[in-house]
């Protein structure tokens, strides 16, 4: 018999939680619609505290109500209900788990094929991130080639940063129930650190380099580090994606059966770096300016892929706090892996007479002004960064293409055995290629 459904759902604590001693006695979190307020949570905490003198939860935590596209309620008699089967049957439950976390379910949400259309984009996106991670820990193994913190190239160790304020980031965030903040962190951590970023700057380093080589097992490591983040970070909203990745990793054997049965790692000291996060950081900001410059030389068919490129950097002042112009004269091959161009060279003085016309630019108070420039036959593209203090000016690389890393450079042919390659290729063949 039903006394009254207020007050029924309001003892349900007693009936429920209190029959279990497992439970503790209160409940650790009430879920429910926004309009609970004064329904179950109210009768809930009125009959608790007369009888119990506590609250019988824990937490609260309150959700606004789904709307279709355009922001309408659903209704049958608008034809607009959208129900959950229908969700997975199109787009399977990952997508539908993302929408829920993609929200900020303290307001009322929107759901229309279009919205879960871009979240398909988005979990593409983290599903790739995480192929790529795993295609290039094929031969990995944790115990054997891991590389101690201190012997980590300095990029690798910035990105490793990252994973760390990432990991503080969405711990906090899962700590708050913020399941949005988490998905748009790990969205844009895929999408711009990794992806736009790291990723692209290492694949010559994955690819080129010796199979045991400390460049190639640096990355590796990384790459190890940054998944096992991921993935825990990711199987709280899309379980069984992670679950996948999970038994993918490398050295599965001596890890949980399931992701679920592991710990969520907290963030590690020992690889949070401030010092090397702003002078990479720096690097980007400025490196930003050498990719609008070859963008447009691309444009204006003075190269095709950045490959084809060879960058030469004038600084027109004394200044030297610039980390980009710091890294081209301290390591090259780095500042060329760094701007993935065939060669970076940082002249001195003013430059080349060739850069007269950005030179007048400036001194008529024009900045930023870019033109078409002649160097010893060779006709190139020149940029005026105000952000470097700095004239670029991009060609095309001069020497041979190898076919096996696509750089260009002077020595392609030099081992006679393999005419096709750069020296450095070369080397790694003979002592066993990566691919």
């Amino acid at each position: 018999d039903i006394l009254d459904v207020w007050f029924d759902s309001g003892v349900s604590h007693a009936a429920v939680v209190e029959a279990h001693d497992q439970l503790g006695g209160r409940a650790d979190l009430y879920l429910e619609g926004s309009d609970q307020h004064r329904g179950w949570f109210h009768t809930s905490l009125l009959t608790a505290v007369a009888t119990r003198g506590r609250a019988p939860y824990e937490s609260v935590l309150t959700h606004g109500f789904t709307l279709d596209g355009k922001g309408r309620k659903m209704s049958k008699s608008l034809g607009n209900v959208i129900a959950p089967q229908e969700i997975m049957k199109k787009f399977g439950a990952e997508i539908l788990r993302l929408w829920v976390a993609a929200e900020d379910y303290r307001e009322d949400v929107r759901i229309s094929d279009e919205i879960l259309n871009r979240l398909v984009e988005s979990y593409r996106k983290l599903r790739n991130t995480a192929r790529f991670l795993i295609s290039n820990l094929y031969d990995f193994d944790p115990e054997k080639d891991s590389v101690p913190n201190e012997g980590l190239a300095e990029l690798d160790r910035w990105i490793l940063h990252r994973i760390q304020v990432l990991l503080a980031r969405c711990r906090d965030a899962y700590e708050k129930f913020e399941f949005h903040v988490v998905y748009h962190a790990l969205n844009n951590f895929c999408s711009v650190d990794l992806s736009a970023l790291y990723l692209d700057i290492v694949k010559d380093r994955l690819y080129c380099e010796s199979a045991n080589s400390n460049q190639r097992r640096s990355a590796q490591t990384t790459l190890y580090k940054i998944l096992d983040s991921l993935v825990h970070l990711m199987a709280p909203i899309l379980s069984f994606t992670a679950e996948e990745v999970w038994q993918y990793l490398p050295d599965n054997d001596g890890r949980p059966e399931s992701i679920f049965l592991s710990k969520m790692p907290l963030p590690d000291a020992t690889l949070a770096d401030e010092k090397i996060a702003a002078h990479w950081d720096r690097i980007f900001k400025e490196r930003g300016e050498i990719l609008r410059a070859l963008e447009e030389a691309r444009n204006n068919s003075v190269i095709g892929h950045s490959l084809d490129a060879e960058v030469l950097l004038y600084p027109q002042s004394e200044r030297r706090d610039f980390s980009l112009l710091d890294l081209a004269h301290a390591d090259p091959r780095q500042a060329e892996d760094v701007l993935i161009v065939s060669k970076v060279g940082l002249e001195n003085g003013k430059g080349s007479s060739f850069l007269w016309e950005l030179a007048e630019s400036r001194r008529a108070g024009i900045r930023g002004a870019s033109c078409s420039v002649q160097d010893s036959g060779r006709r190139g593209w020149a940029y005026d960064s105000a952000v470097l203090d700095s004239f670029i000016a991009v060609f095309k690389a001069q020497g041979n293409k190898c076919e096996r890393c696509w750089k260009y450079t002077g020595d392609v042919g030099r081992d006679e055995t393999r005419p096709t390659v750069c020296v450095r290729c070369a080397g790694v063949l003979r002592l066993g290629a990566t691919t």
